[in-house]
């Protein structure tokens, strides 16, 4: 399957507006001509001693711009890539989610599938009784026909995997129930016995939530920093509409009114006690409106302890900022929040390339493009890059921030369930895309294809069949499955979430992909920064497991470099506090790192 490509176009052709022909800055400079536009708060482009790009900040007084700083090496943009869909060649046709990811459950190195395999027809918010399943992959990116594990039946499955245990095999929590059939949900942990056994737990967690509702965020972590994966779960059902008549688009966002709170109850955290899990009943502070989508961590502000991002529906969306080991303290405001978002999905990467963290959230409506300022803040920049107008008529759910195209600038994938709130608002959407229509358009994922300096060129990736509109669904996730360097990707979305497996054709581009092993830091070294060097300058980063959407990627680092054959420097900064630094490592190679 082609991407069917197209450009955006925008109100100005940069976001780094403002500098002004002339301005000329470096880094560490103490005096730089301020550009013409100096507006309190705003980041610009500047250039940096040896021509490469860094960014200068407005003076709160409006006097002018500070030193050029936060220099960066200039990346070339390569074309968009390809990617195929290869579910029917691989013989795994059907219905597969919202459990959806991969993993090398038998240790031989590759990324096998596992999903919830969807027996028969879904329909809104329930999904009918499936089984969780693995397919194990055969080291050239096929998988089993017939799953090598089926670890039990049940519905509405969310999972995520980890070395809980840290034997060295990743282990299964899941949350599964159908209480329509009589099988309540709860949290199910499958510990790895190897060769693809597993042993179901029942005791593994101290206070196990059975609840009627369906839980969409389900995130591992280490909460404290004590070397252990946790488990955290986002607030389930926090609100809605009374009706689905208060809901349509309004100006720029889809919007409902009459919203009934359900309740304050925040985030379960479960803190890893040797392989049990204990709640820890008093760790994140209120008031939790909105239901919890997705989560994403990272450390944000660079004090060595891991945050995490909730991307919230019918509410705000949080920060909790750990301040330290096991101590957070809400951080909402620094992202000049809206007050009401439809938050699906979300995921961080540097995608500017300037050496800090930035959010992507997908959104049931316009989605938001967080990017991260000097000060620590974070500006919405949906609007001047045209993702708000490619966005606003679609349901927007789980997003992978990944490079597609080794050209060493994180792309965006966003799944959508397709949905929209009428038949004018789905024309609407078709035509920002491929212009008038006469019938029902064709339902699609997203992809935008990073072209440096904050610009993204969208293209679309289409469904096979039509899109239920009682869906509201999707899941993705992302893994190297045959080997060969570039990132490929699962989907589950569209009618009945077709399962959905898209192979990457790129051609071009070199790579260096990380497999870091925590030993004082959590296994998998997820909190861990990684940073690209070149001259002593970061040319890329990237923040270790950051998790993100509804979905289980594979907990690997991956960098695409363009057409750089090897790194001057490798820097990580393992959770547990300490930096390990590789010289002249190699491109085009999997690398097992272990914590020293």
């Amino acid at each position: 399957m082609t991407a069917e490509k197209f450009r955006l176009t925008l109100g100005f052709t940069s976001l780094l507006l403002g500098l002004s022909v002339g301005a000329v800055a470096s880094c560490g400079s103490s005096e730089v001509a301020p550009p013409k536009a100096c507006v309190p708060g705003r980041t610009v482009a500047c250039t940096c001693d040896g021509g490469g790009d860094g960014l200068q900040t407005c003076r709160g007084d409006g006097s002018g711009y500070d030193a050029c700083g936060f220099c960066k090496i200039r990346v070339k943009a390569a074309a968009p890539g390809k990617l195929d869909d290869v579910t029917e060649e691989l013989g795994l046709i059907g219905g597969a989610g919202p459990c959806l990811g991969f993993d090398d459950f038998d240790g031989d190195g590759d990324p096998d599938l596992i999903m919830g395999h969807l027996t028969a027809e879904q329909t809104g918010m329930t999904i009918a009784p499936a089984e969780l399943v693995i397919h194990s992959n055969d080291g050239a990116g096929s998988f089993s026909k017939e799953p090598v594990a089926k670890l039990l039946t049940g519905g509405a499955i969310i999972c995520v995997t980890g070395d809980f245990d840290r034997d060295g095999l990743p282990d299964i929590v899941a949350e599964v129930g159908q209480p329509e059939t009589g099988v309540k949900r709860r949290l199910y942990h499958f510990r790895n016995l190897g060769d693809f056994k597993f042993e179901d737990r029942l005791t593994a967690f101290d206070v196990t939530p059975i609840t009627d509702q369906l839980l969409l965020a389900i995130g591992t972590y280490d909460s404290d920093n004590d070397g252990q994966l946790d488990i955290i779960i986002g607030r389930a059902n926090g609100g809605g509409p009374a009706t689905s008549e208060s809901c349509g688009m309004e100006e720029n966002d889809f919007i409902c009114d009459g919203i009934v709170s359900m309740g304050q109850t925040g985030p379960l955290l479960y803190r890893n006690v040797g392989g049990s899990f204990v709640l820890m009943t008093k760790t994140f502070k209120g008031p939790f409106p909105g239901t919890t989508n997705a989560l994403a961590f990272a450390d944000l502000d660079e004090n060595g302890l891991t945050d995490f991002f909730m991307a919230n529906d019918w509410y705000t969306n949080h920060l909790h900022m750990q301040v330290k080991p096991g101590v957070y303290q809400r951080a909402e405001s620094i992202l000049g929040l809206n007050l009401f978002n439809h938050a699906m999905g979300a995921s961080i990467n540097d995608y500017d390339l300037d050496g800090r963290p930035d959010i992507y959230v997908a959104d049931l409506g316009p989605n938001t493009f967080y990017f991260g300022k000097p000060d620590g803040t974070f500006e919405n920049l949906n609007k001047e890059l045209g993702i708000s107008a490619v966005t606003r008529y679609h349901s927007n759910w789980a997003t992978l921030g990944e490079d597609f195209n080794l050209d060493g600038l994180p792309d965006v994938f966003v799944a959508s369930s397709g949905l929209v709130t009428s038949e004018e608002d789905m024309i609407k959407m078709a035509v920002v895309f491929s212009g008038p229509i006469n019938e029902k358009p064709p339902q699609f994922d997203l992809l935008f294809w990073n072209q440096g300096d904050r610009q993204f060129e969208p293209a679309t990736l289409p469904h096979r069949g039509d899109q239920n509109p009682m869906v509201v669904l999707a899941s993705s996730a992302t893994a190297d499955i045959d080997a060969d360097g570039d990132l490929d990707i699962a989907v589950g979305a569209g009618e009945g979430l077709q399962l959905r497996i898209l192979r990457n054709q790129q051609k071009t581009g070199n790579h260096l992909i990380l497999d870091l092993v925590g030993k004082a830091s959590n296994p998998h070294g997820v909190g861990a920064v990684v940073d690209l060097l070149e001259g002593g300058v970061v040319r890329a980063r990237r923040y270790a497991g950051n998790g993100g959407s509804v979905g289980n990627s594979w907990k690997h680092v991956h960098f695409g470099l363009g057409d750089k054959e090897t790194i001057d420097q490798v820097r990580i900064r393992w959770p547990a506090g300490g930096v390990q630094v590789l010289d002249d490592v190699a491109a085009n190679q999997r690398l097992r790192v272990t914590e020293p």
